[in-house]
């Protein structure tokens, strides 16, 4: 088996188990693994191929939910329907964007989530009078890794503006272009 099809059903795998465990994490982790990881090139590529394999991991996920009775219907609705909204608007904000700059955006937002759920995370551990030790541990690992994945996007990103230029630059908005002086 080769190097990449190895990379891709490891990675494939890590999403799905994140997505059946908690129910999420799996989508934060597709991208990056895509890029980083099985190889593929283009931001927007592996944002569309990751949208497809969470989409389907989530949908088997939800299978096993429900067969069990655990899906709140009603709110399960609203969320869907809203979220559908959401994708559609920031799927074609994204796709307007130039790629190595969506990626370098999403590194500093999941920076940002992870330092909130890090002082979330010392708050409530202050506060919580009875927390299982298991899920403190899987939630303190799965924070980890998502800071590790962070701060590995940062670093490809830093290291590809300087190959073409600053992806902080306000006169690079959309696919490259430069703005108007």
């Amino acid at each position: 088996m080769s190097t990449s099809i190895l990379a891709a059903v490891g990675s494939g795998g890590i999403v799905g188990f994140m997505l059946g465990l908690l129910g999420g994490g799996g989508s934060i982790l597709a991208t990056p693994l895509l890029l980083y990881v099985v190889g593929v090139t283009q931001p927007h590529v592996a944002i569309g191929t990751g949208a497809l394999a969470v989409s389907v991991n989530a949908f088997a996920n939800f299978a096993s939910h429900a067969i069990k009775g655990h899906v709140w219907w009603r709110c399960a609705a609203v969320f869907s329907a809203l979220g559908v909204l959401g994708a559609l608007g920031g799927s074609s904000l994204g796709k307007a964007m130039d790629g190595d700059r969506l990626i370098f955006l999403f590194g500093i937002l999941m920076v940002v989530v992870i330092g909130g759920g890090i002082v979330g995370g010392v708050l409530g551990m202050l506060l919580a009078t009875r927390l299982s030790a298991y899920k403190n541990i899987l939630h303190r690992l799965f924070a980890a890794l998502i800071f590790v994945v962070a701060a590995y996007i940062l670093y490809q990103s830093a290291r590809q503006a300087g190959a073409h230029q600053s992806l902080l630059d306000p006169h690079v908005v959309f696919d490259g272009a430069h703005a108007p002086s």
